[in-house]
């Protein structure tokens, strides 16, 4: 109802095209597109109750796609159960801030969306345990140093947001005054 919002009507991810979503009726949150991720936790205890019961194939588009037609935004938040790196995948420039969902059982995932924001700019790190909204370190951490606190216990007890920031530019020369 507000004319400045335009719903599209398709998922983010590695290429622009065709691809097919698994859903599950009984839990829609663990709908998603990566067919490994669902395999993996398909094997995973934790995710017992959860059964993809069809598929509806949709539309695909990138984050560089969306950002040719509506401009960088200042934040991306991605919540797209295991397909946070191909969502990634599709994005060749820098975002000043990025949020997605870790997995303790499932850290490979985050080490590829550390890696690749690494190759985009020069991000720093912070997370927040569950839906706290509390980020849990007390400075920002490089890629490594935040995949070793997802290792920690406190970490380790339930799944959370990632956030990376690439660090405002200092100002230099006459700047600086």
């Amino acid at each position: 109802r507000r004319p400045d919002v335009e719903i599209l009507e398709a998922a983010v991810g590695e290429h622009c095209g065709r691809a097919a979503l698994s859903i599950s009726d009984q839990t829609p949150t663990m709908t998603t597109l990566a067919v490994q991720w669902r395999a993996e936790r398909e094997r995973d205890p934790v995710f017992s109750g959860v059964a993809w019961n069809r598929e509806l194939e949709v539309t695909t588009i990138t984050l560089d796609a969306l950002i040719a037609q509506f401009g960088v935004p200042a934040f991306v938040k991605i919540d797209v159960e295991g397909g946070e790196p191909e969502v990634l995948a599709g994005l060749t420039q820098t975002i000043p801030t990025v949020s997605f969902e870790y997995l303790p059982h499932a850290l490979d995932y985050t080490r590829a969306c550390v890696t690749r924001l690494g190759t985009l700019g020069a991000y720093r790190f912070n997370w927040s345990p569950g839906e706290s909204y509390r980020l849990e370190s007390e400075q920002w951490l490089t890629g490594e140093a935040l995949l070793r606190a997802l290792k920690t216990p406190v970490a380790q007890q339930r799944s959370g947001d990632v956030y990376a920031r690439v660090p405002p530019a200092m100002p230099t020369g006459a700047d600086a005054r």
